[in-house]
């Protein structure tokens, strides 16, 4: 098995390597370090303590390690 090029895309996100979507735009982690991908720009609730938006997907759980979840959004370019 091998991966194809051209389906997704390394990304640092904060000193993390993830591999994700070549259409994803957006990512963020909440309050409990579940990291999201978004294709629109998500929204922050800040009542319930994470990120929104339509269409978005779990990656993986990271440890914030004292970072504010509200300062996770990163737009991808």
């Amino acid at each position: 098995m091998k991966r194809l090029e051209g389906k997704d895309k390394k990304i640092n996100y904060f000193g993390i390597e993830l591999y994700i979507y070549h259409e994803v735009e957006y990512l963020t982690t909440d309050q409990d370090g579940e990291v999201t991908a978004h294709y629109d720009k998500p929204v922050c609730c800040h009542e319930l303590y994470y990120w929104h938006s339509e269409n978005e997907w779990h990656i993986c759980n990271v440890d914030l390690e004292g970072m504010d979840w509200k300062e996770t959004l990163m737009e991808l370019k």
